[in-house]
């Protein structure tokens, strides 16, 4: 699987369809008016990206020593620079290991990743009901005076139980109005709800793969609801305290400290000490 993908405009013919409804939050005015005409720009026809999820600790450096025997300073400092770049070497190295062994988990899955498109995942994503009509269009042909403009580019990655997708979307939300500015940019993550218990492999590949297809595109749709939601105030938490969110990330319970937008037993909402926003699964 390649993992860079690019987001160059396809073009496709406009489909006008449906997202998702979105709970109460803070709106912007202008983004509320022409909430029934929101443009999604389709990228490429490449494949959806994913990957295994990984933990990059386990990617170090040589344990071993180095010594720097040089007879003057200039030598010294030679041996150091020598050092690093092995050191650097040896880091990808591992990482590149590490990210090839994460990836083995989407082994029984592959028939259906290797043809799941990101042209079949924004469809998918439109066709959720809700009250936002959603028409697909291109970065070349979306227009500003018919509504807001969606551009996403979404990643996904499976936890090594196979019981949670996660996704990363960077998205960029433009006005209406020629000149202005965005309501929102930024990269919203996205937890799954845990699968049901039992044959992983045999649950997300029922009927040709459409679970996996379908939680991939609601989590896409949510994300692109949140954005909404923060658009024209994506400062919303700065008010918030700073908490310790515990939620479930597949089997594993995960935690994460930030400043809650919204909660509900459905979702939360928060803004992580990184700058992120995350949504996970609620806990009622």
């Amino acid at each position: 699987m390649n993992r860079p993908f690019s987001l160059v405009a396809t073009c496709l013919l406009p489909v006008a369809l449906l997202l998702p409804s979105t709970p109460s939050a803070a709106v912007d005015s202008a983004t509320t008016e022409t909430a029934s005409a929101v443009q999604l720009c389709l990228p490429a026809n490449s494949t959806v990206p994913f990957h295994g999820v990984v933990s990059m600790d386990k990617a170090g450096g040589p344990n071993t020593q180095l010594m720097y025997p040089a007879p003057n300073l200039a030598g010294f400092i030679a041996a150091i620079a020598t050092h690093a770049v092995l050191v650097g070497n040896e880091k990808s190295s591992q990482k590149q290991k590490i990210l090839a062994e994460a990836d083995y988990v989407l082994s029984p899955y592959q028939s259906v990743l290797g043809l799941f498109t990101l042209e079949d995942l924004f469809k998918r994503c439109t066709m959720k009901n809700g009250k936002r009509q959603i028409t697909l269009t291109t970065v070349e042909k979306s227009q500003a005076d018919i509504g807001p403009i969606v551009e996403a580019s979404p990643s996904y990655s499976m936890t090594q139980d196979q019981k949670a997708i996660l996704l990363s979307n960077d998205i960029v939300l433009r006005g209406v109005k020629e000149g202005s500015s965005n309501f929102f940019k930024g990269t919203i993550k996205v937890v799954s709800k845990p699968a049901p218990d039992g044959d992983m492999p045999e649950y997300w590949m029922h009927s040709e793969g459409e679970n996996l297809k379908n939680v991939s595109a609601r989590l896409l749709a949510d994300s692109i609801d949140v954005a909404f939601q923060l658009s024209g105030n994506q400062d919303s938490s700065s008010t918030a305290p700073f908490r310790t969110f515990r939620y479930p990330e597949g089997g594993s319970e995960k935690m994460e400290r930030g400043q809650a937008i919204s909660e509900s037993c459905e979702q939360i909402i928060l803004k992580t000490l990184r700058g992120e926003i995350l949504v996970v699964p609620g806990r009622c």
